[in-house]
């Protein structure tokens, strides 16, 4: 499966999701629920049309929400006028029914995990406010108690779903700005929720591959855009976007072969002698063999700027040989 038709499995999933948990806030009354759950709907999808996927998860919550408007105008409408009831006479005393035993009380486990995914659910129904450690926290509790536990598996897998969404926002966010600091913040964390839940059976296997595939997939386009500019590109700018993606390329792993593919097409791999005209995304080893050729005055720092981007390719699959100093070097001094 390509990249991004996982990256639109994930967002329909995501979608029932919120519908299913948006439906219930309305019905339960529960208003900050409501309007957080439509903030964060809004933040997902502009995050999806970033990543050139869809999503119209706002829309449909508040198709939802006027549905529900509707549904209870109608319902108030058409509730007969109850008349006032005739005095009943004062029922027979009636003897008191037998004990029927309790049901059978919850278990100890149950009691002690349903209480950190409601306070997980609660910080994630939130716009802003999630506290990592917190979270790390109850889903490194949550651990031994998850064999004794089906009960909440379906919520526990809500919540990393939403968590996947959320983080998958904050990577592409921070690739977007170039914060090398917070990218590598977000994915430690995101590593280690990952290891957590490998611990509970694989119960949202896809969460690093896909905060990781949002982060590769910014950087990428970002690169991409820059590339493309028929004037005015700055190679600096493409280099730190090539840089992050070695943050990404190895949890990726083979299954981002659609990601090694737009890498690769950034600097084909066959022979440029002549540097003919290619597409604007397929320029950057052209480019700079071709301001080596024309301009000796640029040379020094052409030699420098090739070296850092060899360092920068070396290892990542799709990326090419990393031999664009020495391609300089054979054009001579």
């Amino acid at each position: 499966m390509s990249t991004s038709a996982m990256l639109q499995e994930v967002a329909e999933k995501t979608c029932e999701r919120m519908c299913e948990s948006f439906r219930t806030a309305l019905a339960e009354g529960q208003e900050a629920k409501v309007q957080g759950l439509l903030k964060f709907a809004q933040t997902f999808d502009a995050a999806c049309v970033g990543a050139k996927g869809t999503s119209e998860i706002e829309q449909k919550l508040k198709e939802i929400q006027a549905e529900a408007v509707e549904a209870a105008a109608e319902t108030a409408e058409a509730a007969p006028e109850v008349p006032e009831s005739p005095e009943v006479p004062e029922a027979p005393e009636v003897p008191e029914a037998p004990e029927v035993p309790e049901a059978e009380a919850e278990s100890e486990e149950h009691t002690t995990a349903a209480p950190k995914i409601s306070e997980m659910e609660e910080m994630l129904s939130q716009e802003s406010g999630m506290n990592p450690n917190v979270i790390l926290k109850n889903l490194t509790e949550l651990v031994p108690l998850w064999p004794s536990i089906p009960e909440l598996a379906d919520r526990l897998k809500a919540v990393l779903e939403t968590l996947q969404q959320r983080m998958a926002t904050a990577c592409a966010t921070a690739s977007s700005e170039d914060q090398e600091a917070k990218l590598k913040a977000l994915l430690a964390f995101g590593h280690k929720v990952h290891e957590l839940q490998h611990s509970m059976d694989d119960c949202a296997p896809e969460f690093f591959f896909a905060v990781c595939s949002a982060g590769a997939n910014q950087d990428l386009t970002d690169a991409e855009n820059e590339l493309g500019k028929e004037s005015g590109m700055n190679p600096v700018k493409v280099l730190t976007n090539i840089r992050n993606l070695k943050l990404y390329w190895q949890a990726l792993g083979s299954n981002a072969e659609a990601l090694h593919q737009r890498l690769g097409a950034m600097w084909p791999c066959a022979e440029l002698c002549g540097f003919a005209k290619r597409n604007p995304g397929d320029l950057m080893r052209s480019r700079i063999m071709t301001s080596y050729e024309e301009n000796p005055e640029k040379r020094p720092n052409l030699v420098k700027f090739s070296a850092a981007f060899d360092t920068a390719i070396n290892g990542l699959a799709g990326a090419g040989e990393a031999d664009l100093t020495a391609r300089l070097k054979e054009m001579g001094e």
